[in-house]
């Protein structure tokens, strides 16, 4: 049986990640603008971290 491999997709956080290191790495914008088209990326991925699925929800209960 030959199947197909599944398509990995990075997260939301991955790619922020990856648009950041490229920044760190680059050097101009013309650079970093090049090496973001050729990975599929944009300047606004790097910017803001996305929301974390995995972030601790803080709540004050009252009454203490």
């Amino acid at each position: 049986m030959n199947s197909a491999p599944a398509q990995w997709q990075p997260t939301a956080e991955e790619r922020h990640r990856a648009a950041r290191a490229i920044a760190h790495h680059a050097t101009g914008a013309a650079d970093l603008a090049e090496l973001l088209d050729m990975l599929g990326l944009g300047a606004e991925e790097g910017r803001t971290p996305p929301e974390r699925q995995d972030a601790p929800v803080h709540c004050h209960a009252g009454g203490n």
